[in-house]
């Protein structure tokens, strides 16, 4: 097996499947085979948070980053404050929409305003 395949728990996505349901959010290693809209309706009940999902994400990120090297740009400091900002909207139940607390990453040929754009 590839090294960088023994770091993700793929035995895991075998064992998380139960015909529909699925364990608690704040199990972390099944957060990763969850569907987006999952995530999202997890955060409109309050079970998960912006805040806890982006961690998720952090941590994957500093484990992985240096093999795979995915990141041409990456604002941690933003992401963190934009997902506490989100993770107190949502316990006061104001939704910016759907994704609301959804972390994105944004292919860096993509023009966004205040990132560097690669070609």
């Amino acid at each position: 097996m590839p090294p960088i395949l023994e770091k993700f728990p793929i035995k895991y996505l075998l064992d998380s499947i139960d015909h529909g349901t699925f364990i608690s959010f704040k199990e972390e290693i099944h957060i990763q085979y969850r569907s987006l809209r999952e995530m999202s309706e997890a955060i409109h009940r309050q079970q998960l948070t912006p805040k806890e999902l982006l961690d998720y994400y952090l941590d994957n990120i500093d484990k992985l980053e240096k093999d795979i090297s995915a990141w041409a740009y990456f604002d941690k400091p933003l992401a963190i404050e934009l997902a506490e900002e989100y993770t107190v909207e949502a316990s006061e139940k104001r939704f910016r929409g759907p994704l609301h607390g959804i972390p994105i990453g944004v292919k860096d040929n993509m023009d966004v305003k205040g990132m560097p754009t690669r070609v």
